[in-house]
């Protein structure tokens, strides 16, 4: 069985910073994976599942990109939360996670089903090195 998801998550042997704007305070947290649907992003601000939040954020050398995310989970303070974007944000997204993975600044992260077990993979340029 494949992951179930329909796009592939990246991560970060740094994690880029983003800036998130929910219920008329602005905070910040880090990106801990990425994908060209939402994120996941570790923060101590006090986000809610159903509710609309506004990141921005730039994967290291990319244009900024200021998008609204609804909250679909929490755990402790990570947060997942999909992307409401448009065409534009898509494509500067997209963008960005191809320049990341090809300059080694991040990996893909998929997860598989081999023998009954479920086995994440991790592929691309991180090895800890800076």
């Amino acid at each position: 069985m494949q992951d179930q998801r329909r796009h592939q998550r990246i991560r970060f042997g740094v994690p880029p910073n983003v800036k998130i704007g929910f219920g008329g305070v602005v905070g910040t947290g880090y990106i801990e994976n990425l994908s060209l649907s939402g994120l996941m992003v570790r923060s101590s601000m006090n986000l809610e599942i159903g509710r609309l939040a506004g990141c921005e954020f730039s994967i290291f050398s990319s244009p900024l990109i200021d998008v609204p995310v609804t909250i679909v989970s929490k755990v402790g303070n990570l947060y997942g939360g999909r992307f409401q974007t448009g065409p534009i944000n898509q494509i500067v997204i997209e963008d960005a996670i191809d320049a990341a993975l090809a300059k080694g600044e991040a990996s893909i992260l998929s997860v598989h089903e081999l023998s009954g077990r479920k086995v994440m993979r991790i592929s691309g340029g991180l090895n800890g090195a800076q």
